[in-house]
């Protein structure tokens, strides 16, 4: 099992149960003295542990633990699919996630509410593996208030955006990196904050207009476009608010 490092998006439920694969024994033809055959042994799956921390050390309780398929390179900029398995760091900041026939490239998420969401890749899973991830590290973040109206300066209720990172501001090695795409959706009010981000260079993206009937919505010949659809995240700003306008 090779782990990448990398520079560069929420709670769920606990306790994931060991679940195995059962194999139909083997059955060999032969006369009457032919010993029945031996059931072949159950698989375990593969079993990742870790410890998940802040930037001074100190544990992370009730972080998010998400095993998942890995995107290939045609992978599109849908959400992401459910995960294989979940759980959540105990006070220690311990994580145990088991899942019994892990795709050969998977990603660990690591989503908790006051820090940065990461991503963790992983490679060439051994599907029998009891891997020992040792200590993974999440980073303070700056969050964004975004504010999406029309071109009349109404607000879009239920707007759904998807944030993506092009360009981190600072490329540092680490066994986990920040998630290349984040996704939100907007209140009544058109608003939405954002979890804690990576200061960098961000798109934005309308994935769906709302639910007023006097919207935009978007179609194959006059897609909807929001100005800016670039912007920076700042580095410990804490909050910053951005107001986009969204025009076909």
């Amino acid at each position: 099992m090779v782990l990448s490092a990398a520079a560069l998006a929420v709670g769920l439920a606990a306790g994931l149960g060991l679940r195995t694969l059962l194999h139909a024994p083997e059955v060999e033809l032969g006369g009457p003295g032919t010993p029945p055959a031996t059931p072949t042994p159950a698989r375990a799956g593969v079993v990742l542990r870790g410890t998940v921390v802040g930037p001074t050390g100190e544990p992370v309780a009730g972080c998010v633990v998400e095993l998942a398929a890995a995107d290939g390179p045609e992978a599109s900029a849908a959400p992401p699919p459910d995960p294989l398995a979940t759980t959540l760091t105990g006070g220690d900041g311990r994580f145990v996630v088991r899942a019994p026939a892990p795709p050969d490239a998977a990603v660990l998420r690591l989503v908790a509410s006051e820090w940065v969401p990461m991503e963790c890749p992983l490679e060439e899973l051994d599907r029998e593996e009891d891997i020992e991830l040792g200590t993974l590290e999440l980073l303070p973040g700056t969050r964004v208030q975004v504010t999406v109206r029309d071109t009349v300066r109404d607000p879009l209720p239920g707007a759904r955006l998807c944030f993506e990172c092009l360009a981190p501001a600072t490329q540092v090695e680490r066994r986990a990196r920040g998630a290349a795409r984040i996704w939100g959706q907007c209140d009544d009010g058109g608003r939405l904050t954002t979890p804690p981000l990576h200061p960098g260079r961000y798109r934005l993206r309308l994935e769906a207009a709302g639910d007023r009937p006097s919207s935009p919505r978007p179609t194959a010949s006059a897609p909807i476009t929001l100005t800016p659809s670039e912007f920076e995240v700042e580095a410990d700003a804490g909050v910053q608010t951005l107001t986009v306008v969204a025009q076909r």
